[in-house]
């Protein structure tokens, strides 16, 4: 699943498809805003910037704040769209993030560390957007810091995923389940 196209993209459903081609400006807007802090994503710059008066300083902090924000809310519309595209779940159900992790979990795509590590990314995007006040900057730091981590084995195994199953589509060996 490159971000720029190839077969398997184009017989993805469409905005799975545009999600995969965003990820990785997403990805690199999130990173640049990072570089804005500092040559090294450094707790102690980063919190220093968070917590300043400097307006300068703070839209710095803002501006990782949302990109962290948009690459989780990527990732789990991806998590949920192939669910749905492959059969999994119906079209029209509603499910949360978690829920699909643990789909994907179950379908040997995460392992349980991986799976509980995206759910506190998604726990954490949430308290940022519902109730930022308690969430500190030191939280924050943490959560972009292990979105770094997992972002890349995540999209590897779901890249992989993907792929597997479009080719056994073609192969005639899994059509996707009828709801």
């Amino acid at each position: 699943m490159s971000a720029s196209g190839g077969a398997n993209e184009r017989r993805l459903p469409r905005g799975t498809a545009k999600r995969l081609r965003d990820l990785r400006l997403h990805w690199e807007t999130l990173e640049w805003a990072l570089s804005e802090i500092g040559d090294v994503f450094r707790r102690d710059i980063f919190v220093a910037a968070a917590t300043s008066t400097d307006p300068a300083e703070r839209t710095k902090v803002f501006a990782i704040e949302r990109g962290f924000e948009v690459l989780v809310n990527t990732m789990n519309q991806l998590a949920q769209a192939a669910l749905v595209d492959f059969g999994i779940r119906k079209p029209g159900e509603d499910f949360s993030a978690n829920a699909a992790y643990r789909d994907l979990q179950n379908e040997g795509i995460l392992s349980a560390e991986r799976c509980d590590r995206l759910m506190e990314l998604n726990r954490t995007r949430n308290e940022l957007q519902h109730d930022y006040p308690i969430v500190r900057a030191d939280r924050l730091y943490d959560a972009v810091s292990l979105l770094r981590a997992e972002f890349g084995p995540f999209m590897r195994n779901y890249s992989r995923w993907v792929k597997t199953r479009l080719a056994e589509q073609d192969d005639g060996e899994t059509a996707p389940r009828q709801p």
